[in-house]
């Protein structure tokens, strides 16, 4: 009775190890992966610059067809006419840019120059999306990106708070001030302070 069981071990920990492989694989996957994001960097001047990664499939589900499952709504905005989604694509940016704004000292700042991927571009990437999920393959996940401006004026601001639309949450938020310096002609070493 004793030698059956030694003799599927070697089995059983094959089996563990393979699965324990797998397992590895997918944490690693996901630590690889990068989060939806968006940074503010404040320049000279009150002058604030916005870069969003975001899941646009994700974004257009919850604006355009919130009643819609996530893959069939995925479904049918890869499928749409480029004419058609062009129309929903412009909207949707234009809602998600109406709700995002800048407070400062209890004033609301609007951004400017947003810069919003082509509506063929956004509709390529939704089909990429999509085939993994038809063909049960893997694929790593990629991120929509949009940049805008907010200028305030006046002096550095050391508080404020964003106001993203929900469509575009969940995401990781940094701000940051960069130390700006000139660097003059010549060969010198630049100091630098973080």
């Amino acid at each position: 009775m004793h030698t059956p069981t030694c003799r599927a071990l070697p089995t059983l920990v094959w089996a563990l190890a393979l699965t324990l492989q797998a397992l590895l694989c997918q944490v690693v996957r996901a630590h690889d992966s990068p989060l939806p994001s968006a940074t503010l960097v404040q320049r000279d001047g009150g002058h604030f610059t916005l870069s969003l990664r975001w899941d646009a499939a994700r974004a257009l589900q919850l604006t355009l067809l919130p009643d819609t499952a996530p893959t069939e709504a995925l479904a049918l905005l890869s499928a749409m006419e480029p004419e058609r989604f062009a129309k929903h694509w412009e909207q949707a940016t234009r809602r998600w840019a109406d709700h995002c704004a800048l407070l400062i000292q209890g004033r609301s700042h609007t951004a400017a120059r947003w810069s919003w991927p082509t509506a063929s571009d956004a509709q390529a990437w939704l089909q990429r999306q999509l085939m993994p999920q038809l063909t049960g393959a893997h694929a790593d996940h990629e991120w929509l990106a949009a940049q805008a401006e907010f200028r305030i004026g006046g002096d550095a601001v050391t508080q404020a708070q964003l106001k993203l639309p929900a469509a575009l949450r969940p995401l990781s938020l940094t701000s940051l001030r960069p130390r700006q310096q000139w660097a003059r002609e010549g060969d010198r070493p630049l100091d630098l302070r973080f």
